[in-house]
This record gives C-alpha cells, sequence and structure tokens, in this order.
C-alpha cells in the first residue's frame, strides 16, 4: 500500500511535465524543418502516458479489494515496462531523424 497522496502528487508532476513537453514542441516546431521527428517524440509521449497511466494502476491496486492482487500488479507493471520501452525505443529514433537532419542540412 501506498499513501493516499502519492497518486496526485504524481498526477501533479506528470502534468507539469507534460506543459514542458507541449511548451517544447511547439518552439520546435517553428523552429525545426524536420516535421517527422516532431511526430516521432509525439509517438513517444503517447507510449511514456500509457505508461504513466499502467504504473499508477499497478499503485492503486488494493490487496483488500482484489482477489487475484499479485496477478493484477504483475500485469500492470509488466504493461508499464513495454509501453516505456517502447517509448525510448521512439525517443531514440526521433533523436536519430533529428541529428541527421541536422547533419546533412549543414553541407
Amino acid at each position: 500500500m501506498i499513501e493516499a497522496d502519492v497518486p496526485m502528487i504524481m498526477r501533479i508532476g506528470f502534468g507539469f511535465i507534460t506543459l514542458i513537453f507541449i511548451v517544447a514542441i511547439i518552439l520546435l516546431f517553428r523552429k525545426t524543418r524536420n516535421k517527422v521527428s516532431l511526430f516521432l517524440f509525439g509517438i513517444q509521449w503517447g507510449f511514456t502516458t500509457l505508461s504513466f497511466h499502467f504504473l499508477l494502476d499497478a499503485l492503486r491496486v488494493s490487496p483488500w479489494n482484489t482477489p487475484l492482487y499479485t496477478e493484477n500488479v504483475s500485469y500492470s507493471v509488466g504493461l508499464c515496462g513495454i509501453f516505456w520501452g517502447l517509448s525510448i525505443c521512439f525517443m531514440l529514433i526521433g533523436i536519430h531523424k533529428s541529428v541527421s537532419v541536422s547533419k546533412t542540412a549543414k553541407k
């Protein structure tokens, strides 16, 4: 079990990071010519959001109200890891696309 305020604090933190992400994407959208890399970062953020959802789901499960407590937590943690891994893959692809375009643009 976790403290009752932890999910709310995590949501506030995630919302703050989301706001920073949106501002950064808007600023980069104005400055970059490579819109594909920004689209990849958007997909990355979608997978990060799904990962966060499953992390919160794993933290919210109550052992007293759930007959398959450990199975539900394992399922949520597993999905959290899968979506986080996909998020990192799309972030790395987006970084690669951003860097490779900037190198060719300098020539």
